[in-house]
């Protein structure tokens, strides 16, 4: 049989696949807009030398003209994970061979934190202090400088760090961060990864279905996850539901208390049985944290396919066969 395909059914054709490119579109939109948004995202990839990123400054405020900040490693420290590639070090040390003390400023762009409440700075750094050497965060909220933090200790890694720094930045349109040097042949501070942004105020999500593990023996075994919180808001319940093979189970409602940007594993939301090699799909999602609406459902579900695993002796073929193939 011959199938007449005319110019009206492609036209209704492409016009469908026109709107649904449209619809695409405007969800993508959507789920960006509903995502918490970076104001600042920096890896220092565009800065060489001496030479910041476009926007930001590096200023020397005591010492020689070129005791500045530096994205070359000009000392080769050895510095690991997560501060890869191109970072942000002031190395008093390869500086001071003078004796003379240095103070170097690295300040970000202005910026734009008009349009959400709660901001938090994020960045990874190390810390290699001694000799009275140390390291400042500051803001500025418009009209002075704020302390953020200051650092003399050294840290015995990179480590990664977290500040609230909403009562100085949040609604305000002319944002600006220091990072300060203050030293004397005093080691040095590397910085990477520098991040400013505006968090949803309820986002929660399952990351993992942690246990039953494969491979595993049949039998009923309890079904655990890991929540987290991507939210501001620290979250104190949410309902957990799940299905098994498409069948909903007994909701579990969870109590405690959890953090902006903390974890916890191994929740036991329920048990489901396991037979000997059969299939299971579960899913698993979360709804209504602190009993309001979660603002980012993408991260909300997920979903794994788990089997108890075989085992005793099995017959493959034949008329009283446990399986007629391999297949």
């Amino acid at each position: 049989m011959t199938k007449t395909v005319t110019l009206k059914t492609i036209q209704k054709t492409r016009t469908h696949q026109f709107l649904f490119l449209i619809l695409f579109i405007f969800g993508l939109v959507f789920q960006n807009a509903k995502a918490q948004t970076y104001i600042l995202n920096e890896d220092f990839s565009a800065a060489d030398s001496i030479t910041p990123p476009p926007g930001w400054e590096n200023i020397n405020v005591i010492g020689s003209s070129t005791d500045l900040w530096r994205f070359d490693n000009p000392a080769e420290r050895t510095v690991n994970f997560p501060i890869i590639g191109k970072f942000a070090i002031f190395d008093s040390e390869f500086y001071s061979r003078n004796n003379g003390a240095e103070q170097s400023e690295l300040l970000t762009p202005y910026l734009d934190c008009s349009f959400n409440a709660h901001i938090l700075l994020f960045f990874d750094h190390f810390f290699a202090g001694g000799r009275g050497g140390e390291g400042t965060v500051e803001i500025w909220d418009g009209s002075a400088w704020n302390q953020i933090v200051t650092y003399s200790d050294s840290t015995e890694n990179p480590t990664s760090e977290t500040y609230d720094i909403s009562t100085w930045a949040g609604g305000n349109t002319a944002v600006r961060l220091k990072f300060r040097w203050e030293g004397d042949s005093s080691m040095y501070w590397a910085i990477d990864n520098i991040k400013v942004l505006a968090p949803l105020n309820y986002d929660a999500g399952i990351v993992d279905i942690t246990a039953p593990q494969m491979p595993f023996d049949e039998g009923t075994k309890d079904i655990k996850i890991s929540l987290r919180n991507y939210g501001y808001e620290t979250i104190n319940n949410t309902t957990i539901r799940w299905k098994a093979n498409g069948i909903e189970q007994i909701p579990f409602n969870w109590n405690g208390n959890l953090a902006y940007n903390s974890q916890i594993d191994d929740i036991i939301i329920g048990s489901l049985s396991f037979p000997a090699g059969q299939l299971q799909e579960i899913q698993i999602w979360q709804e209504n944290p602190n009993s309001q609406p979660d603002e980012n459902p993408q991260n909300d579900s997920t979903m794994r396919s788990l089997a108890a695993a075989f085992c005793g002796d099995y017959t493959i073929g034949g008329a009283d066969g446990d399986f007629d193939n391999f297949t």
